[in-house]
């Protein structure tokens, strides 16, 4: 029984030391081993959802993204840090004109965004 609690002892000492060093507690931000990919790379992620029943074409800086679909999510996108012009505008279900809507958006480096449209 003795030799038991031994055994469970050393087993636990072992995956308590080897669970407890990592490399992430290094404490000197301007390694550039702790730097976040997305710091690197200057990019913010961007999440849009279309909460309407009707399809809406998506815009981003001016150029055509994607047609979303009603009640759908554009998935995570990362964008370059800076602003950006975002656009839907209603492709069917209107009865005198479409629903436009436009946004800017100031993206900050590893930050998550989400926008709702309509």
């Amino acid at each position: 029984m003795r030799e038991i609690r031994t055994l469970y002892f050393i087993i636990f000492l072992f995956a308590f030391f080897s669970l407890s060093c990592n490399k992430s507690d290094d404490p000197d931000p301007q390694n550039p081993d702790n730097i976040e990919d997305c710091e690197k790379r200057k990019v913010g992620r961007l999440t849009i959802t279309n909460t309407s029943k009707n399809p809406y074409d998506l815009s981003i800086d001016g150029q055509h993204v994607a047609r979303l679909a009603g009640n759908s999510m554009y998935p995570p996108t990362e964008y370059m840090e800076g602003a950006h012009d975002l656009k839907v505008v209603q492709v069917s279900g209107y009865i005198i004109y479409p629903t436009i809507v436009e946004t800017r958006a100031n993206i900050i480096r590893c930050k998550d965004y989400s926008w709702v449209v309509p």
